[in-house]
Order: C-alpha cells, then sequence, then structure tokens
C-alpha cells in the first residue's frame, strides 16, 4: 500500500486497517417505539460503527493550510503502543517523542485547506503521511543519504518547536477519548501561531 513506509520507533510499520463488519449481518426486527430510549441507543450503535476522523491544524507559519488527519488507533495498535511505552524508562524518551509516535500511528493523511477547498496530500506514490514524502513534497530540507524518521518530519513541520507539538498532541488525545462526527468531521483549531 502506499506510505506503508512510515517509519516509526525501531522502524516498526503500524497497522492501519480497521476490523471489517460483513455486510451478511442479519439485521434485529425493529420492534421499538420512535422517540424511545432504545431507539435512541440503536440509532447511536449504527453511527459507532462508522468510521471517524477528524483534522487539527499544524498551524505556525503553516496556519490552517496543512491539516494532519487522524483516526482512532486500532485496540492491537494501542496495545502495541503502550507495550513499547512500558519497555522505555523517561531517561531514553522524553514526552515529546511519546507525542510524536501517537501522531505518526494515527495519522491517515495530510490535507491541504483553502477558502473552503481541500485537498490530500500526495506524489506519485500516493496519499502521504508523517513520513519522509510529506518533506520532500513540501519542499523542507532532507539530507541526502538518508530517510528521515516520523519523529523527524514532525519535528521540522513544526519547526522544532516542542510545545506546538505538545499542544497539537493533546486535541489529537482529546479527540481519541470520544471520537465523534457530528456535523461533519469536527475540526478543532489552535488559533494563530
Amino acid at each position: 500500500m502506499p506510505g506503508d513506509n512510515v517509519r516509526l520507533i525501531e522502524d516498526e510499520a503500524p497497522t492501519w486497517e480497521m476490523p471489517v463488519v460483513s455486510d451478511e449481518i442479519e439485521e434485529p426486527e425493529r420492534k421499538e417505539a420512535p422517540g424511545s430510549i432504545l431507539s435512541a441507543l440503536r440509532l447511536a450503535a449504527e453511527v459507532q460503527q462508522e468510521e471517524v476522523f477528524t483534522d487539527i491544524p499544524v498551524g505556525g507559519a503553516f496556519g490552517d493550510l496543512l491539516w494532519i488527519r487522524y483516526r482512532p488507533m486500532s485496540p492491537d495498535a494501542m496495545d502495541r503502543f503502550v507495550r513499547e511505552r512500558q519497555k522505555i524508562t523517561l531517561k531514553n524518551v522524553s514526552v515529546v517523542q511519546i507525542n510524536m509516535d501517537a501522531m505518526a500511528r494515527c495519522c491517515m493523511a495530510i490535507v491541504g485547506k483553502d477558502s473552503g477547498n481541500e485537498e490530500i496530500l500526495s506524489d506519485d506514490d500516493g496519499p502521504v503521511r508523517l513520513e519522509h514524502r510529506l518533506v520532500r513534497l513540501l519542499g523542507l530540507p532532507v539530507p541526502p543519504d538518508r530517510e528521515l524518521t516520523s519523529r523527524e518530519v514532525i519535528l521540522r513541520l513544526f519547526g522544532n518547536n516542542g510545545g506546538a507539538i505538545v499542544a497539537h498532541a493533546t486535541l489529537m488525545t482529546e479527540w481519541l477519548q470520544n471520537p465523534t462526527k457530528e456535523d461533519g468531521e469536527p475540526e478543532p483549531t489552535l488559533g494563530e501561531g
């Protein structure tokens, strides 16, 4: 799959697959009264099965032009993420690095937005995420002898500003705790900056 070369800690490739729910599931017979609690719960259950995502702006010089699209981590991906973090002591990794790793794992696309127009950024290999290809696409400096890790890409994207990275990741993690889709996808903002 294009973009599967996102490099994370120890070059582990992320798992992006969402569980597949068969279309052959038998619909339950609906006997509830319209407007009842059961009716509301069934509607909520239906909505809960939809894929959700949110766009969060990078901010800084990019303002509201460049957004990162996130989706929730699957339980397996979250378990792997937590297991990896448990092996690391605070001497070896920083809070900023942990946030960058979570951002890279949850990122599903990079989106450019301007005057109501939206475009998922891509190159000849397809849509880009928080990976070396994004840095090239944006014309940011890259070393000639190696590809950048997701952490290095995020550092360049946010101008090496740890505070901006943590603020952005905080918006992402707050959304991840209750990912909803109301009136389209929620678009948290960081303000000017």
